[in-house]
């Protein structure tokens, strides 16, 4: 039985955001507008990982070798 009650969330939950123009964002799979940070959309995109979780292990592992070598120049060549 509908009582002809419509809720502001439903209508916001795909109205575009005030910050970026018209379609401007993406939608991820679930048809829901994508929040994922933007390297993670773009690891995703370029097809080097196929899920979020995966592209934050990725990123994370970058970072670790980032400090790995950062430990080793400073270490041999300072």
């Amino acid at each position: 039985m509908s009582s002809g009650v419509e809720f502001d969330e439903d209508q916001l939950k795909y109205a575009p955001r005030p910050n970026t123009p018209a379609g401007s964002y993406s939608m991820n799979q679930y048809g829901s507008p994508n929040t994922d940070p933007k390297m993670v959309q773009w690891l995703m995109k370029k097809g080097i990982v196929k899920s979020p979780a995966m592209a934050q292990a990725v990123l994370i592992g970058l970072v670790v070798v980032n400090i790995i070598i950062t430990f080793i120049v400073i270490k041999f060549f300072l």
